[in-house]
């Protein structure tokens, strides 16, 4: 059974603001709050607030049989030492007799298997996003389907199909059984890792401006995505914001990895962003940087006041040959 990439993303953007102004200008609200800092460009077409931009980073061309779910199941929870639930979700119930589908509001999750690997009780829940949908295909075909009646499911019969026959944006989502704290997402070649940074974009590019003085916090937090990204066999990472034109990468990460990559460094993801015109996305190539992260390090290349950092691309080349920069 192929379990295919989809299309949807399932986080919502906020609206960003423009305006014009002439300098750029890090403010911050306190001491304390220091680390959600507001970011505003001058000397460019518009102004933005980045106060809600998250730091993300996409893991590239994982290793890990994601064709096979039990087999995803037991890699995950070997390498994370950690147990893991695979489950699926029930939100169709089918009536062969009446060619009945029920859309269940209410529904509950439905147990394929318990990977354990340690006592302790603990689990990660592992949702494999499309397998009631395969599955009801697989038994009754899709052409029966297509004759059933509906019932409760938002939309007509046609938007049923087509939620039946798309893919899902993700293939697995892997969850805390205590309020999410933890939420990994695994796509067809990449895997969007779950990082944990506690600043917002602002400052974390703010870092890339200083990185005498935060050379150690950014190297820390290399560390941290390195060892993540080894978990699932990510030889590369992106790392970029979830908002503004970085939002555009975060909702493609379920692109093959070469045409994501392809896809920044020819910056489409600048393309047929309602709220940055052409002239503006012009503006923002000739300041927004692509940059390695071992480079930053490295303190090279330096950014001018006009520039900013937007992507961040790392490999970890120097790491896995212990070359690793000193703090």
């Amino acid at each position: 059974m192929e379990f295919r990439n989809g299309n949807r993303c399932c986080f919502q953007r906020h609206n960003i603001r423009f305006s014009d102004f002439s300098k750029k200008t890090y403010i911050y609200a306190s001491l304390q709050q220091a680390m959600q800092a507001v970011i505003i460009f001058d000397e460019f077409p518009f102004k933005i607030d980045t106060m809600g931009w998250d730091v993300v980073a996409i893991g590239l061309k994982h290793d890990l049989p994601v064709d096979d779910p039990p087999a995803t199941a037991q890699a995950v929870a070997r390498r994370m030492n950690t147990n893991i639930r695979l489950v699926y979700e029930n939100k169709f119930i089918y009536d062969e007799k009446s060619n009945t589908v029920t859309y269940n509001m209410d529904y509950e999750v439905i147990e394929l298997g318990m990977f354990t690997v340690n006592e302790h009780g603990d689990f990660l829940q592992m949702t494999v996003a499309d397998y009631q949908k395969l599955l009801l295909v697989k038994q009754y075909g899709a052409h029966k389907l297509s004759k059933s009646t509906y019932r409760n499911f938002f939309g007509n019969r046609d938007t049923f199909l087509s939620e039946l026959s798309s893919s899902s944006f993700e293939l697995y989502e892997i969850a805390s059984n205590d309020e999410n704290e933890t939420c990994i997402r695994i796509f067809k070649e990449n895997v969007d890792i779950d990082i944990f940074v506690s600043e917002r974009w602002s400052a974390w590019e703010h870092y890339f401006h200083n990185k005498r003085e935060y050379k150690q916090i950014l190297q820390d937090y290399r560390m941290q995505i390195y060892e993540k990204a080894r978990i699932f066999g990510c030889k590369e990472v992106i790392i970029c914001a979830d908002q503004g034109p970085g939002g555009n990468i975060y909702d493609n990460m379920n692109l093959p990895s070469d045409n994501l990559i392809s896809y920044i460094k020819h910056y489409e993801y600048l393309k047929g962003y309602g709220w940055i015109t052409d002239s503006e996305a012009d503006e923002w190539k000739n300041n927004a940087r692509h940059i390695l992260f071992a480079s930053a390090i490295q303190e090279k290349p330096d950014l001018s006041d006009k520039e900013w950092v937007d992507v961040i691309f790392d490999d970890f080349a120097d790491i896995a040959t212990g070359r690793t920069v000193a703090p």
